[in-house]
């Protein structure tokens, strides 16, 4: 996460020293997705199929996540570009044995560059609105997390085991809403999407986490696959001039 953040600092240097007119902005939102994250499907099958003779109940598959993102954004007349950094994690789900639970969630983040093109629709005032279209590509970074614990004892700390992540398209549309003051413009804006992956994500370390006695026996190419979700993002943001 430092690298990435350090990384977002110089481009935002490197575009402000080169560029002569546009407007900078940022933002905070909160991204809901659900979808089919196929690596992570088979390692759950796995662990649940080799485990019949003793789950009293089957580990469900992840098919959400939701969290926090933070975005930078340049705009140049009615198309803009935008970095994001996106902060998701899934629901929780378990298996139980008779005498134990074990636990799994998974969390995305990575760097996210989006480029849009809007048309103002409506203008009361000070208050405009705008509707349009946006592009993304993002490296979605994924890591597993995993515990066991018995049922009569204290449940642990959760065990991260990363995954190698895929390279993700997405493509959608947008409504949002700019109110401007003399120097600023507070907008909001909605933008559902769909993200497809353009490179398999691998999770060949997660099926050797949990399924340590039959992992060797799998085709590593079912622990790759894409990681493709319908969602959409609701932001808030600020506006400045530069010049």
């Amino acid at each position: 996460m430092k690298k990435i953040l350090l990384s977002l600092f110089a481009l935002i240097l490197f575009l402000n020293f080169y560029s002569n007119s546009y407007s900078q902005s940022f933002a905070v939102g909160y991204r809901v997705g659900s979808g089919s994250f196929k690596p992570l499907d088979f390692v759950i099958g796995r662990y649940n199929d080799t485990r019949t003779a003793i789950l009293t109940k089957k580990m469900d598959k992840i098919s959400s996540i939701s969290g926090v993102v933070y975005s930078v954004g340049y705009n140049f007349g009615e198309g803009g570009f935008e970095l994001e950094i996106p902060n998701l994690k899934s629901e929780t789900v378990s298996s139980e044995t008779s005498t134990q639970i074990r636990e799994v969630y998974m969390k995305m983040t990575g760097l996210e560059f989006n480029f849009s093109y809007g048309k103002q629709v409506f203008q009361e005032g000070s208050l405009f609105g705008f509707i349009g279209g946006a592009l993304s590509v993002d490296k979605a970074d994924a890591s597993v997390f995993t515990r066991i614990y018995d049922k009569t004892g204290t449940a642990g700390e959760f065990k991260e085991v990363k995954a190698d992540g895929s390279v993700n398209m997405g493509i959608g549309p947008f409504v949002g809403v700019h109110l401007l003051f003399p120097s600023v413009i507070i907008f909001g804006e909605v933008r559902p999407f769909y993200k497809f992956s353009i490179t398999s994500a691998d999770f060949f370390d997660v099926n050797a986490a949990l399924n340590p006695n039959t992992w060797y026996n799998d085709d590593i190419d079912d622990t790759k696959g894409s990681m493709n979700y319908l969602g959409v993002n609701a932001k808030i943001g600020i506006t400045v001039a530069i010049f």
